[in-house]
C-alpha cells in the first residue's frame, strides 16, 4: 500500500464513508435523479427535466410568472414522489420472502409517507385556487406562514425542514421580503448594511452540501432592484454573490407578448389579455449541456400555465407541425398529413383551429407531445 493510499485509508475511515473514491457515480449529478417538466418548453432548456437535489434561483421583474412556474413545478414534484413511494410500497409488499431491512423499509416508509412540497410564503401572497389550476395542490403540502420572522429563523426553519427527510421541495417566496434581525431592531432613521447578504450568504453555504444528502430541492424565488451607483440604468437581485454562486441554476424572467382568444400576439397596451407569453433565459446552469439559453411559455388567465400551446408552438418550430400559409399539417413519416381514429385529416387553417383540435383529442395530442418530448430531450 503505496502512502497515499494508506492518507485515502484513515481519512475515509475518520468520516466513516468513502469521502475520497474513484467511484464516478459519486459525482453528485451523475445518476440522480430528473423529475419531469409537465410543458416541453422547460423540458427544452434542460433536456429532460428539473434535477433533485439542486438550488435554483428564479429571478425577474414584478408579475413575470416566477411564482406561477415554481407552482408549476412543485406540482410535477408532488406527482413523481407520490408515485415513486406507491411504486416502492407495492413492490415490497409484493415480496414473498422479503429480507429483514426489506420489513423494515416498508414499515417506514408506510409509517413516513411519501415525500411533500414545503412553500414558505414570505410575501403572504400565495393563492391555492391559482396553484391548483397548476396542479399544485397546496392542500398536500406544508405551507409555512410567515408573519413577523427574520430572515434567520426563516432559515432554520428551512434547515429543520431539509434535513428532516421528508420535503422534496422548498420553495422560498421570496427571497427580497426577507429581513434580517439587524434592519428588524432598528429603527426607519438607523441603516443597516449589507441587509440580508449576510444571512444567506452563511444560509446557502450550509444549506447547498444537505440538500444532495437528504433528496430535497430549493427554488429560491427573487426579485430586481435599480442598481444606484451604475453609470447606465442596471439592476440587481437581492441577496448577495452567494447566492449567485451557491445556485446550480439561475432563471430569468420577463413578459413578452399578450395573446388573444385566438391565440395571436397582439399589442402591450391592448384593453383585454386572454393570456401572456412569457420569456425564461438561462443566467447559470451547472446541471446540464448548457448551450440552450432561452424559451418562452404560454399562461392562459382562466387555465393557468398551458403546456398544450408551448406543445404546439415547438412542434411548429421543430417542423413536427408544417405551416404553409395560414394552413397547419402534422405529417406522417412520409410527409402526408395524418389521419386520426374519427377519419378526419390532421389539417387545420389558422393556429387556433389547431389548438382548439387537440383540446378536444387527447389521444392525437399525447402522440404529438411524446414526438415533442422526445425531440428537445436529443443530445441529453
Amino acid at each position: 500500500m503505496s502512502k497515499l493510499d494508506e492518507v485515502i485509508k484513515n481519512i475515509n475511515s475518520k468520516f466513516k464513508m468513502d469521502i475520497i473514491t474513484k467511484d464516478i457515480d459519486a459525482i453528485t449529478f451523475n445518476g440522480i435523479e430528473t423529475v419531469p417538466f409537465n410543458s416541453p418548453a422547460h423540458t427544452f432548456l434542460f433536456r429532460g427535466g428539473f434535477k433533485t437535489g439542486s438550488f435554483w434561483q428564479f429571478v425577474g421583474p414584478e408579475s413575470s410568472s416566477k411564482t406561477t412556474t415554481a407552482m408549476a413545478i412543485a406540482g410535477c414534484f408532488q406527482k413523481y414522489y407520490k408515485k415513486k413511494w406507491e411504486d416502492r410500497v407495492a413492490y415490497l409488499e409484493s415480496l414473498e420472502k422479503p429480507s429483514k431491512n426489506e420489513k423494515q423499509e416498508l414499515v417506514k416508509l408506510l409509517d413516513d409517507g411519501y415525500k411533500k412540497v414545503a412553500f414558505v410564503d414570505v410575501e403572504r401572497a400565495a393563492d391555492s385556487v391559482w396553484a391548483s389550476k397548476m396542479g399544485f395542490d397546496m392542500n398536500d403540502c406544508w405551507y409555512v406562514k410567515v408573519e413577523d420572522q427574520t430572515a434567520e429563523e426563516i432559515c432554520d426553519i428551512i434547515d429543520a425542514l431539509v434535513t428532516s427527510d421528508g420535503i422534496c421541495l422548498v420553495i422560498i417566496d421570496s427571497v427580497a421580503a426577507m429581513i434580517s434581525e439587524a434592519q428588524r431592531s432598528k429603527s426607519y432613521t438607523e441603516k443597516t448594511y449589507c441587509g440580508i447578504a449576510s444571512v444567506i450568504t452563511n444560509f446557502t453555504n450550509k444549506i447547498k452540501p444537505l440538500l444532495h444528502k437528504h433528496d430535497c430541492s430549493i427554488i429560491a424565488i427573487n426579485q430586481l432592484r435599480d442598481t444606484l451607483s451604475a453609470q447606465f440604468p442596471d439592476t440587481h437581485s437581492p441577496g448577495g454573490h452567494a447566492l449567485k454562486h451557491n445556485s446550480d441554476c439561475i432563471l430569468s424572467f420577463r413578459k413578452a407578448k399578450p395573446i388573444d382568444e385566438n391565440f395571436k400576439e397582439i399589442a402591450n397596451k391592448s384593453e383585454y389579455y386572454f393570456g401572456q407569453y412569457y420569456e425564461i433565459s438561462v443566467k447559470k446552469n451547472k446541471i446540464t449541456k448548457p448551450d440552450r439559453r432561452l424559451t418562452r411559455q404560454a399562461i392562459v388567465f382562466d387555465k393557468g400555465l398551458y403546456p398544450l400551446l408551448d406543445t404546439v408552438n415547438i412542434a411548429i418550430d421543430y417542423g413536427i407541425i408544417t405551416k404553409s400559409g395560414a394552413w397547419f399539417t402534422f405529417e406522417d413519416e412520409e410527409g402526408n398529413p395524418r389521419i386520426d381514429s374519427d377519419s378526419n385529416t390532421m389539417k387545420w387553417q389558422g393556429l387556433t383551429g389547431v389548438v382548439k383540435y387537440f383540446e378536444s383529442h387527447e389521444k392525437e395530442y399525447s402522440e404529438l407531445f411524446d414526438l415533442v418530448d422526445k425531440k428537445v430531450r436529443e443530445n441529453s
